[in-house]
């Protein structure tokens, strides 16, 4: 029962934290990274629970079953910047939204939903896009712009632009700086959406200011 009550507590606390921090896990290595202390938190909970209870021969033996677990979780984890190839590519199908680089260029593994996605920095706050090439701008959405620090209640939303869920009152911005992976933009221009979009978009304003962009099988390719 109190092993139960243990994992329970637990699993609340991580579900309460990424429903108030959902941008937090937007990269896969802090998936990661959260998968390997909710395991060390199980472990640790689970032995002082059973220690209450188990003799000292029971302990050693669920100790050391414990300790080959975090073992493999740590090598795992040193070993994952490392990946390259098929290998890398594997990774950001697991994880797409990360950008990797590759020749010069820098690429994202498209999602299982048919789109790219890109993790961004957007003047130090992490934003997740998907790009979207029928876009014109870069488009905010409004929880996003909120987390950038933008007050929705002093933007001008006298914009109105045709969207493929029909028309949508936006408001311009300029993003002081974008980067993804390696492309650092300056002074790039944006709106914000009135709402009713789920994600930001990553639209035309970003993309035709680098040298190109291609779609190569299930790659989108940008070049800096």
């Amino acid at each position: 029962m109190r092993l139960a009550i243990y994992f329970g507590i637990v699993l609340l606390v991580v579900f309460l934290m990424t429903q108030a921090f959902p941008e937090a896990l937007s990269d896969g290595r802090d998936k990661f990274g959260l998968v390997y202390y909710l395991v060390l938190l199980l472990g640790l909970g689970s032995l002082w629970v059973m220690g209450l209870r188990l003799n000292l021969k029971q302990g050693i033996k669920y100790a050391l079953l414990w300790a080959g677990v975090f073992a493999v979780l740590i090598i795992g984890a040193s070993l994952w910047q490392d990946f390259a190839g098929p290998a890398g590519r594997l990774a950001g199908r697991m994880a797409p939204g990360n950008v990797e680089q590759e020749n010069g260029a820098y690429w994202v593994a498209r999602s299982q939903d048919g789109h790219f996605y890109v993790n961004a920095e957007v003047e130090g706050t992490s934003v997740r896009f998907m790009v979207d090439t029928g876009a014109s701008l870069v488009t905010l959405s409004a929880r996003d712009a909120e987390r950038l620090g933008i007050v929705i209640e002093n933007l001008d939303f006298s914009v109105i632009t045709q969207t493929a869920n029909g028309t949508v009152a936006v408001a311009p911005v300029t993003l002081s700086d974008v980067v993804i992976g390696g492309l650092a933009l300056q002074d790039v221009s944006a709106v914000v959406s009135d709402g009713g979009l789920d994600v930001s978009l990553l639209g035309m304003s970003f993309l035709d200011r680098l040298n190109g962009f291609e779609r190569r099988g299930d790659r989108l390719i940008l070049y800096p």
